[in-house]
């Protein structure tokens, strides 16, 4: 009888231990490149054709998105700015107000041979890597790294 308990014990202190574990490294799990933890991307002046311009911060493992200025005469519509819309919760189009955040949840990465693809919950973005540095996103719009502080 007491060999069972000590062994049920023993068991229970196990998964208990795996759990915690393995929530740590879920948690902890760096899925950004690690060249972009802690950087903001902004939408280049010149090619934005989303509903404003916006602020892409990345953690090592989730992305924010800012709003910025709106009234962008540019704006078409795609995927990625109804996607974007979707993540503000905002009706019929109407464009975030300047400030405003949309945390867009973890980050998932994937690498290609001449950029990334970023999904999370709510917004996938498909970053081409241009000659200058800058990345160019699936609907065109230009996105350049801010300054290191």
């Amino acid at each position: 009888m007491k060999k069972k308990m000590t062994l049920s014990v023993i068991a229970v202190v196990t998964v208990l231990v795996a759990v915690i574990g393995g929530m740590f490294f879920y948690n902890n799990q760096t899925t950004v490149p690690k060249n972009w933890v802690n950087r903001t991307l902004t939408v280049d002046n010149t090619e934005n054709r989303l509903s404003n311009w916006f602020d892409l911060y990345f953690t090592k493992n989730h992305a924010i998105l800012v709003a910025k200025n709106s009234n962008n005469s540019e704006q078409k519509k795609t995927k990625l700015n109804k996607e974007i819309l979707q993540a503000y919760s905002t009706k019929k189009n109407n464009p975030p107000q300047t400030g405003v955040k949309a945390d867009l949840g973890r980050v998932d990465t994937t690498e290609s041979n001449n950029g990334y693809t970023i999904r999370t919950k709510k917004v996938v973005f498909i970053f081409t890597k241009m000659s200058d540095g800058s990345y160019r996103s699936q609907d065109g719009t230009v996105w350049q790294f801010s300054p290191k502080e």
